[in-house]
């Protein structure tokens, strides 16, 4: 990571859960999380119930949170991720189980700045980059009742206007 964002002190501050598996934004320190049925190349959407993910390197405890939305994009919930024990390569957890309300997006805010200046959080910056995601089994979301309906509705029109063709 130190030369891939031309920051020496990458190196050395951020820890790993799973070695070779960091995750962050390029510009920006906000991840948006959506779902989809494994297998569908992202054609049918999904929701989960319960999502998590490991960080590294939080050393403020107001940097870095969740943020569920459900189907209609109304928001579940903001959790923030506990500061590390230590100052450098710590690891974080913050795992939400929702039961059985359904969770569409996730808004991943790590650390308070985009990757590129150096860590200081005795100056308000702090890095921070996420390493695994674990989350429930997604569930394809439901087609919409009214439309359903509204293709029902099609479909028996269409019929009825095939049966009243007239006779020649």
């Amino acid at each position: 990571m130190a030369t891939q964002f031309n920051n020496a002190t990458y190196g050395t501050i951020f820890g790993t859960f799973s070695p070779q598996r960091v995750f962050t934004p390029i510009g920006s320190n906000i991840t948006d999380v959506t779902f989809f049925i494994p297998g569908t190349n992202g054609a049918l959407p999904a929701t989960v119930t319960a999502f998590g993910a490991v960080f590294t390197d939080v050393d403020l405890g107001n940097s870095s949170h969740l943020e569920f939305f459900g189907l209609l994009g109304n928001s579940l919930g903001v959790f923030d991720v506990l500061a590390g024990t230590t100052a450098d390569a710590s690891l974080s957890f913050l795992g939400v189980d929702f039961g059985t309300d359904r969770i569409a997006r996730v808004r991943i805010t790590s650390g308070n700045t985009a990757l590129g200046p150096n860590d200081n959080p005795a100056g308000g910056v702090d890095v921070v980059t996420m390493d695994d995601f674990l989350f429930s089994e997604p569930r394809a979301i439901p087609a919409p009742a009214g439309l359903t309906l509204v293709a029902l509705g099609a479909l028996a029109l269409g019929m009825l206007s095939q049966r009243r063709k007239p006779a020649a």
